[in-house]
């Protein structure tokens, strides 16, 4: 700590003219971070001034080093119009050194939360539900945090809300090294909360949905980041120290905290979708006796031979098949093939209609004047009416290699027909071109019923460096709107690796 900077600070010269240091709240690798007052607003409140230290020794070097700060006050300036996240009070230059003035959140750190014996399932669905509307919100700014971790956020003293503080961009500033180019992509996070990618200086905004997954685990099971043990596969094994977790619950969490950051949710707003998806908790403060809400009905174990709605929800379905065109990777003869079979399977649905149509109406639908009955509902609706939207195999097939075929096509539109819910939302014909091609082979059947069926198949993704990755990954095909749409898809494991 640069006690002198603070003695020196504490006299009759502010900082900025304007900001009288009170006393230092913490130091680490990109500064100093201390309490303040603001002597130009009546009363003089208080506020948090950092400061940001370039490790640069050259005016060309400090010349960059301004225009990134300056770059990422400006975020600042704009996230702090959400009101859980600090507003940027002012930022300024002094003798090389530069600062940031932000508002002071009263109330304590969530580190001292989690230090406590694990939570219950309530309380920590409202935890994820509070950081992921937050965060939802910074990555639809284009901002990824790259330092969620439990020291960096605030459960505020009025309303018991979460805030998130310290974000890892602005730390560039002050981490960066005097022999790189400033502006250069860093490793900046904390080990425990940073997946794979960050720490090679290559953060997503799927890093970010890693490091509140891992504390999500963190909670439910009382075990620091440390303690979570990866399987032979790579993932992360904590579902036997959290018995009490239900199973949508535990998908969401495997989903998030995935090694490969292409089979976790894209960003916050993709995860909170999930979570929101088998749960109508509200965000309840820290001090409100949750264990005695009522569980969430969609919470609860499903059937034997059925795995839970959520339990593939993998929020990168979208991102399946994302492809150029690749005569190898799609042979022509498996696009007339899958074309065959949709044409089968719309021709069956037309026959169906057709002789539905001819049949003779009900009785109680001859008489024009008789008003409706309350049964006559869609659930009441008569055997050959269901039947239209029967699934068979065959069509669930059809469906998914459809899709990878007008993806290699870049068919965009054709492509996004073939989904539904929340995956047509995401889709994103951008991320499709990161790879040459992709296909899918032996799709297999795991779980039928009238109106679902689950399959499990190998995709061969083609780099465009010429290697290749097989993973093995789930489908869900649906009736949606009279038709077969793809509603769910969820890595499972590689078994070729690039």
């Amino acid at each position: 700590m640069n006690l002198n900077f603070l003695r020196s600070s504490s006299s009759d010269q502010p900082l900025g003219g304007r900001y009288k240091i009170v006393e230092a709240l913490g130091a680490g690798g990109f500064g100093q971070t201390f309490r303040a007052q603001d002597l130009h607003l009546p009363g003089h409140p208080f506020c948090v001034v950092k400061q940001l230290k370039p490790q640069v020794d050259d005016a060309q070097g400090l010349q960059v080093a301004r225009r990134l700060f300056d770059t990422e006050a400006r975020v600042l300036y704009r996230l702090g119009s959400h009101p859980q996240v600090p507003n940027l009070l002012a930022h300024f230059e002094q003798d090389k050194e530069f600062y940031l003035a932000q508002e002071l959140i009263e109330g304590h750190s969530l580190e001292d939360e989690f230090a406590h014996t694990p939570w219950d399932v309530a309380k920590v669905i409202n935890f994820l539900r509070d950081v992921l509307e937050t965060l939802a919100f910074v990555h639809d700014n284009g901002v990824i945090h790259r330092d969620l971790k439990p020291s960096n956020l605030i459960r505020r003293r009025p309303d018991h809300r979460i805030v998130l503080i310290d974000f890892g961009a602005v730390k560039q500033v002050g981490t960066q090294p005097a022999n790189t180019t400033i502006g250069q992509t860093i490793s900046i996070g904390t080990h425990g909360y940073m997946p794979s990618e960050q720490l090679a200086g290559q953060p997503k905004f799927s890093s970010d949905v890693y490091a509140v997954g891992i504390m999500g685990i963190q909670t439910l099971t009382g075990q620091l980041p440390q303690q979570l043990i990866p399987n032979a596969t790579g993932e992360i094994d904590w579902h036997g120290a959290a018995p009490q977790a239900p199973p949508a619950l535990r998908a969401v969490l495997d989903t998030m905290v995935r090694y490969d950051f292409r089979s976790r949710y894209p960003s916050a707003k993709e995860a909170l979708a999930a979570l929101q998806s088998f749960t109508s908790v509200q965000p309840a403060p820290a001090n409100t006796a949750t264990e005695t809400e009522p569980a969430p009905t969609a919470l609860t174990v499903p059937a034997a031979g059925r795995r839970p709605p959520t339990d593939a929800v993998n929020r990168s379905a979208t991102r399946v098949a994302p492809s150029r065109a690749s005569q190898r990777a799609f042979p022509i003869k498996a696009a007339l093939f899958s074309a065959v079979l949709i044409g089968a399977g719309l021709l069956i649905g037309r026959t169906l209609t057709s002789t539905t149509a001819e049949q003779p109406p009900q009785p109680a639908e001859t008489t024009a004047e008789q008003p409706p009955q309350p049964a006559e509902t869609p659930s009441s609706q008569p055997p050959e009416k269901l039947e239209e939207t029967r699934l068979t195999p065959a069509t669930a097939q059809a469906t998914v290699t459809a899709f990878y075929s007008h993806i290699s096509n870049q068919a965009w539109d054709e492509a996004k027909a073939q989904t539904s819910g929340i995956v047509v939302r995401q889709f994103n014909p951008n991320f499709f071109q990161t790879f040459q091609g992709v296909s899918v082979e032996n799709l297999q059947v795991t779980t039928e019923s009238p109106e679902t069926i689950e399959l499990v198949g190998r995709n061969t993704y083609f780099y465009q460096d010429g290697t290749t990755q097989q993973e093995e990954r789930t489908f869900t095909v649906e009736i949606v709107d009279a038709q077969p749409r793809i509603v769910d898809s969820a890595f499972v494991r590689i078994t070729k690796s690039r």
